[in-house]
């Protein structure tokens, strides 16, 4: 029994195979093919790597297409300055920029290098900000300690005064 709206369609969460579709389950049409094509694949193969000696220029461009994937990146040929800090990263943009316009490396290669450098900087950032904070805490840790001892000096200070003031006491009246 499922619920259905008044047109007829299910309702939303509901539908008529609760269980649904089992996990990895394949279409039956779909594994037929592949068990026809598991078998001719050697044949279609041979066919393929025939044609593309005899000449054929897709058959060609297939078998090289295997053989050789296109390449997707290459390496940038842009010497940047090393970077340490914040400065570094600017100056290095500054460069990256410069060869763009120039026409030293392509746009999209600039943008590749902008990201790199972007993620430098926010490392160098973080590596920063753990550093002020272990200071900061260190910091407090010392005044902690400084207020202490300005505490522990004060009050021998009050016994000393407060010692002498009683021995100043006994001595008048004595």
């Amino acid at each position: 029994m499922s619920s259905r709206t008044h047109r007829g369609n299910f309702e939303k969460g509901a539908s008529g195979n609760p269980a649904g579709r089992p996990r990895g389950s394949r279409n039956q049409a779909t594994l037929a093919l592949d068990r026809q094509l598991a078998e001719a694949g050697p044949i279609l193969v041979q066919k393929l790597i025939e044609q593309a000696a005899g000449g054929n220029m897709q058959a060609m461009r297939l078998c090289l297409d295997r053989i050789i994937p296109r390449r997707r990146d290459c390496p940038v040929d842009l010497p940047l300055p090393p970077v340490k800090n914040a400065q570094d990263v600017a100056t290095a943009f500054t460069e990256v920029t410069s060869a763009v316009a120039s026409g030293q490396i392509t746009p999209a290669e600039g943008e590749s290098l902008a990201q790199i450098l972007t993620l430098q900087g926010e490392a160098l950032l973080a590596g920063d900000l753990e550093e002020r904070i272990e200071a900061l805490q260190h910091s407090e840790e010392t005044y902690k300690v400084y207020r202490e001892e300005i505490a522990a000096h004060r009050q021998e200070m009050l016994e000393e005064r407060h010692a002498k003031a009683e021995n100043a006491r006994a001595e008048t009246t004595r």
